[in-house]
C-alpha cells in the first residue's frame, strides 16, 4: 500500500478571498500565488482532482494536513 504522509490542500474557494488571506498571513502570498511562474505544484485542487492525482500516482491513502498559520490569532 502506498501512502503519501504529507499532503496540503488549498481549496479553490480560498482563491476568492486570497487578498484577505495575504493581509492576515503574509506567508500565504508565497504559498498560494496565482503567478503562473511561481505557484504551488498542487495548485487549487478540488477534492475530485486530488483523488484523480492520487490514482495517477498510485496512492491508496494520504494524510491531509491542515492550513499552516504563522500567527496564533489566525488559527481556526
Amino acid at each position: 500500500m502506498r501512502i503519501d504522509s504529507h499532503v496540503h490542500s488549498t481549496l479553490p474557494s480560498m482563491r476568492e478571498d486570497l487578498a484577505s488571506y495575504k493581509e492576515i498571513e503574509p506567508y500565504w502570498s508565497l504559498l498560494v500565488t496565482l503567478d503562473p511562474f511561481n505557484h504551488t505544484i498542487q495548485g487549487w485542487a478540488t477534492p475530485e482532482q486530488m483523488i484523480a492525482d492520487m490514482d495517477q500516482a498510485g496512492l491508496e491513502k494520504i494524510i491531509l494536513l491542515g492550513e499552516a498559520q504563522t500567527r496564533h490569532e489566525n488559527c481556526f
